[in-house]
């Protein structure tokens, strides 16, 4: 079956927020969108979870050897199906309307789309002092404009590659790029993703090839922090350490 739209969700030993992400995703929508999970935990217990759901709009694959980060990212990008892919994290979710946003990409020959807004999820006790979890958005509005994305790209390494987030580059990550930009990078490099960011890595490589990004100020996912997440320890304090305790460094 064609898709629409593949959302990839690469994930390690969070077998209960990837399954929870799944689910909200089958809640929110439709025959169009396609999801993706390119497991590489411990052990392939995710897969049950997966299997009860019963829905063909689920791929996933257990890989049973550990490999780096990006490599199950590129691997799930491999995976998808979908005329255009959205990578988020396996405790994140997708709003509604992220997939009439790629319809219209589709219609009017977007090759990239830049979310602006953040929608935050902080699951129960992520936090200390949100033990029942807590839901945010920032002001949206329905403003969208086009951006020079290797004039950006310019200024984003300027900047020593800071603040992502906020860079007006295309967007793997929580935002949405045609598919067919994922196989340039391939036939460039030999692979879909590299490097020690994914994330870095692809809006980089993106920005060398898609001369218009789309920005908006609205948010087509969810950025959810688990109790798991680098983010969760972020917000905690506990972010700080030895490099060489840092394993996605070696």
């Amino acid at each position: 079956m064609e898709y629409l739209l593949s959302i990839v969700i690469p994930t390690r030993n969070r077998q209960y927020y990837a399954l929870e992400s799944v689910k909200q995703i089958l809640s929110v929508t439709d025959d169009r969108v396609q999801i993706i999970v390119s497991d590489n935990s411990d052990d392939n217990s995710l897969e049950a979870g997966i299997a009860e759901l019963q829905s063909s709009r689920i791929k996933y694959q257990f890989i049973n050897t550990r490999i780096p980060g990006v490599d199950n990212y590129g691997n799930g990008i491999a995976m998808s199906d979908g005329r255009y892919v959205c990578c988020i994290g396996d405790d994140d979710g997708v709003l509604r309307y992220a997939v009439d946003v790629a319809e219209w990409a589709d219609k009017n020959g977007i090759k990239a789309i830049k979310p602006g807004t953040q929608c935050t999820y902080l699951w129960p006790n992520a936090v200390e002092i949100y033990k029942t979890g807590n839901l945010s958005v920032d002001a949206v509005n329905l403003n969208y404009w086009y951006e020079d994305a290797g004039k950006n790209l310019r200024t984003f390494l300027r900047s020593g590659c800071l603040d992502l987030m906020g860079a007006l580059l295309p967007k793997a990550y929580h935002g949405i790029v045609r598919r067919d930009m994922f196989e340039k990078i391939k036939e460039k490099t030999g692979r879909y993703c590299g490097g020690l960011s994914p994330d870095i890595y692809l809006s980089v490589s993106l920005s060398l090839l898609v001369d218009k990004v789309l920005c908006m100020n609205a948010p087509l996912t969810i950025f959810g922090v688990c109790k798991a997440s680098t983010s969760a320890d972020t917000l905690n304090k506990l972010s700080y350490g030895r490099l060489e305790d840092a394993p996605h460094f070696v």
